[in-house]
């Protein structure tokens, strides 16, 4: 009998051993990796800095099965397309060079972000600046008292309104989760110390996604979303916008824009478009300046071009089937069998001039303009901000806290594995070289974004702002901005 029992053990484990991921699997991850070269614009770059997709395609294989192995084993209920999904988004967080915080694995139930967003805790801990030095303005506890000299990274003090002045907060920076307590040294010595991450709010609850309320000196807009892609609420969208932007245009005399763009993750971009009628207005020459100024700080846009891609665009207007698509559709095929001929695939790209942006900017508007920003403001959002400061950097404050940083990359094509209905979100175009970004000093990357003139979090965004505005009236107005948008 015991050796029965032991034979089955033994066949069971050599049936678990030999196991291997079915043919559909291996089918996917060859489909996955013609999209990663042929329309993935950050690949190539990747290579050159020693990425290895066969290799890391190896990796994902053998944890894939290893993953199933154990859930047959152990009778644990799984599903193939969320197990390849993780598998797949793992190892391109460890094994690719260069962060695209685009780059996401989507799969029925959910999604997986290739990266991971940097986190900043926030401390009771207030610093003011002497000489170059930096001492706690608060006592902290039973040890740690108001004088003592900060000792760390002067990096993480950042500039905070405390009672009513300009001072530094002890903001600690982080990719891990729900930390209660952080490390800070002070007079040599090192301590823990209680932090906690800004609340922030979901905006799709708000149905006020576009709203402006305006006081003596301050006009402030709010921009919960963007436009969706081929949305019939568009046209609506822009009614509404523009019936404000002309509210706006009626008080030239404010002293502040308040724009918030808190929890608005994107969409469909149009600063290029609100932007100038905001600072211009009608001023149809002004504004025909502006937009070159912006097409010249894009230069350096990287864009890839190739067969894979034609054939997505083409099988979406296909899919779409309407008339006025026809004319488009035929362009398209043009293109895709004069790019067959060239090789399939091929990159274009313009070098930025180092004098794009030193030209007049003489906006209308001459106030000060404040963008509200926390870490779910991302990509077309983040646009707006670059954008922005072309009209006039001196004029222009963030604050809240750093922004999602996902702008490094854009242009985002969605493309489908044919068995396990995974999808890929990839980048075909480059824009971290621009001087749109590269010569902008509050841009500090993918994952970590815009990084605010003053931080703040939800709790103290108010007070901040009637700081800096110097507007005693928003504090009516505004009541309750801590809580979302208004």
């Amino acid at each position: 009998m015991k050796k029965r029992i032991t034979s089955i053990f033994i066949l069971l484990f050599m049936a678990l051993s030999a196991y291997s991921a079915p043919k559909h699997i291996d089918e996917d991850l060859k489909v996955f990796k013609k999209y990663m070269e042929q329309c993935y614009v950050a690949y190539d770059e990747n290579v050159e800095l020693g990425f290895d997709l066969n290799k890391t395609i190896k990796n994902i294989k053998k944890d894939f099965d290893r993953e199933v192995k154990w859930a047959k084993k152990t009778n644990q209920k799984y599903s193939e397309d969320e197990v390849l999904a993780g598998r797949i988004s793992y190892h391109l967080w460890k094994d690719l060079k260069v962060k695209d915080r685009h780059l996401t694995i989507r799969f029925s139930n959910g999604s997986y972000s290739v990266l991971y967003d940097e986190r900043y805790y926030f401390t009771p801990l207030y610093f003011e600046k002497k000489g170059s030095d930096y001492f706690l303005l608060n006592n902290y506890g039973s040890e740690v008292k108001k004088g003592a000299k900060f000792d760390g990274d002067v990096s993480n003090l950042k500039k905070v309104i405390y009672n009513n002045q300009e001072v530094y907060q002890y903001i600690f920076p982080t990719t891990e989760l729900n930390l209660k307590t952080v490390p800070i040294k002070l007079d040599k010595k090192e301590y823990k110390i209680s932090a906690k991450e800004n609340i922030r709010f979901d905006n799709s609850k708000n149905e006020k996604q576009v709203n402006s309320i305006k006081t003596k000196d301050s006009y402030y807009l709010s921009l919960g979303k963007f436009l969706k892609y081929n949305s019939e609420e568009n046209s609506d969208y822009r009614k509404y916008l523009a019936d404000i932007v002309d509210e706006f245009q009626k008080h030239p005399t404010h002293s502040n824009l308040i724009i918030d763009l808190r929890s608005n993750t994107g969409g469909v971009s149009f600063s290029d478009k609100l932007l100038p009628s905001l600072y211009f207005f009608d001023d149809m020459a002004k504004i025909e300046s502006y937009l070159n100024i912006i097409k010249l700080a894009e230069i350096g846009t990287k864009t890839l071009y190739s067969t894979e891609i034609l054939d997505y665009e083409i099988k979406k207007i296909e899919k779409n089937a309407k008339n006025e698509s026809k004319t488009k559709l035929q362009k398209l095929q043009n293109e895709y069998k004069k790019l067959a001929e060239k090789g399939g695939r091929y990159f274009e790209k313009s070098e930025y001039k180092a004098n794009a942006l030193l030209q007049e900017k003489p906006a209308l508007f001459r106030g000060n303009t404040y963008l509200l920003v926390d870490k779910r403001t991302a990509s077309a959002s983040e646009y707006l901000i670059a954008q922005s400061f072309l009209v006039d950097e001196e004029k222009i404050f963030i604050i809240g806290e750093n922004s999602r940083g996902s702008m490094d990359f854009g242009d985002i094509y969605e493309y489908e594995l044919p068995n396990t209905k995974i999808n890929l979100s990839l980048s075909r175009g480059e824009y971290k070289n621009t001087g749109l970004l590269s010569k902008n000093p509050k841009w500090h990357g993918d994952t970590k974004g815009f990084y605010p003139d003053y931080w703040a979090t939800n709790e103290t965004i108010l007070d901040t702002l009637v700081y800096l505005t110097k507007d005693e009236e928003l504090r009516n107005v505004l009541s309750g901005l801590g809580k979302g948008q208004k």
